[in-house]
């Protein structure tokens, strides 16, 4: 991984949980009488580019499950946690990530838009060679909320340790993902 990625990746990190640390944010609101999880669960598809393969950008598939952070909350906006489950195949070889991204998300408009970025690490399993890796992330994402039905687009960068990975992709398997989510608010 290239060293720029790495510093801007730390960087951004440190900014987005150095708020954290402010005394408006509440500690454990899990333990609070209030709190409720708000679950989503959301299909996911769309396409990645890997930033050193040679062939063609495959279609990705997979889920997310989300839900309101339980550890900590912001006095404006909200965190949401997101795992990700995604699935492609290229070059007869299945890769599959995991990710856990948590997000910070804007106070949600009257028409049910909010918009949320965030960092993550994830886990990189590639069958075609056996080099499994982990990852840092950094995504951004515009979801939309109606009573059951939740719809989102999000990008998301990953940045992998630098793996020899063999004949189509060298450096490791940094990539770019464009996705699509339609799924079901769980209250």
């Amino acid at each position: 991984m290239n060293k720029t990625v790495k510093h801007t990746l730390l960087v951004f990190t440190l900014l987005s949980t150095t708020p954290t640390m402010a005394a408006q944010w509440e500690w454990f609101p899990v333990g609070s009488g209030d709190f409720d999880f708000d679950f989503t669960l959301a299909a996911t598809m769309g396409q990645v580019e890997e930033t050193t393969m040679v062939l063609d950008k495959p279609e990705v598939y997979g889920a997310q499950l989300s839900f309101e952070c339980p550890w900590f909350s912001s006095p404006q906006g909200n965190l949401r946690t997101h795992f990700n489950h995604n699935i492609y195949e290229f070059a007869n070889a299945s890769v599959r990530t995991f990710e856990i991204n948590p997000h910070w998300f804007t106070s949600e408009s009257s028409d049910g838009l909010t918009l949320g970025i965030g960092v993550g690490v994830g886990y990189i399993w590639n069958t075609a060679t056996a080099q499994d890796m982990f990852s840092a992330n950094a995504v951004a994402d515009l979801e939309y909320r109606a009573g059951l039905l939740f719809a989102g687009v999000g990008v998301r960068y990953m940045a992998t340790q630098d793996n020899d990975m063999g004949t189509f992709v060298t450096g490791g398997m940094d990539n770019l993902l464009l996705q699509l989510k339609v799924g079901i608010n769980l209250f």
